[in-house]
């Protein structure tokens, strides 16, 4: 059995993508040019939307009229879910200018970094320091074994006042 012309489909469909693009009914029907109650009504599935609407809202969504008309199951493999504060900060994100999006995703990337530097052991490859002293009574063997001990101990207390 084909879904197309299905209300409730075209209904689920608008919802979502109004919500994907952060559009509220009142934005959708001037876009449209379309009264709120007719818009509501294909929100709600009570009634269905001509062509020429189908086909204005599939471009101001940047989709396929299929895309709207059609259902879609959700592919499985593709979806991620999601915890009531992450979707609620997401939907914040959508409502945000460009302005604010660019400055969200610098915080973000900045913090992504702090925490995966974190988490990251020290490397000894990184940080200068030798593995291992042959001679320990050797007094130059002794001296390089202080300046590892003192590079490590610096390492270490640059990474306790970055998780502070």
């Amino acid at each position: 059995m084909s879904d197309l012309g299905n209300k409730a489909v075209m209904a689920h469909n608008i919802q979502y993508y109004m919500e994907l693009h952060g559009k509220t009914r009142s934005e959708m029907c001037e876009a449209l040019g379309v009264k709120y109650t007719t818009f509501t009504d294909w929100v709600k599935g009570n009634s269905y939307p001509r062509i020429d609407k189908i086909e204005l809202m599939a471009n101001y969504f940047g989709i396929k009229k299929s895309d709207l008309v059609e259902s879609h199951p959700a592919d499985k493999n593709n979806t991620i879910a999601l915890t009531n504060l992450e979707s609620a900060h997401i939907k914040k994100y959508r409502v945000l200018d460009d302005y604010g999006k660019k400055n969200v995703d610098t915080i973000l990337d900045n913090e992504y970094d702090r925490c995966i530097q974190q988490s990251t052991p020290i490397s000894f490859q990184d940080s200068g320091l030798r593995a291992a002293h042959n001679d320990d009574n050797n007094p130059d063997q002794l001296e390089k074994m202080q300046r590892d001990l003192a590079r490590l101990e610096k390492l270490i207390k640059e990474r306790k006042s970055h998780k502070e």
